[in-house]
């Protein structure tokens, strides 16, 4: 459930980190590990967009302005959920 996938962040564990925040297009990602894969879900549970970021970069762009949750899978199988903030 996405509950036991957000406990399973701990910034100990990776350091996996979004910027801008909030973001209005383009959303950057910055790890020690490469980022595999992506979900964003808004806040009532929906996968909105789900894929691999090109680049280190995901495009917001389609997403109207909100609250959105996005997890992101390295490649250690480490997963951390992230709430952004589309503007």
């Amino acid at each position: 459930t996405w509950g036991a996938a957000a406990r399973m962040s701990d910034d100990t564990q990776n350091n996996i980190t979004t910027y801008p925040n909030p973001v209005v297009d383009i959303l950057q990602i910055q790890s020690e590990t490469k980022v595999l894969q992506y979900k964003i879900v808004s806040m009532q549970g929906a996968v909105l967009k789900e894929g691999k970021p090109n680049e280190n970069s995901i495009d917001l762009s389609p997403l109207v302005s909100g609250i959105y949750l996005i997890q992101m899978t390295d490649e250690n199988g480490q997963t951390k959920m992230q709430r952004i903030v589309k503007k």
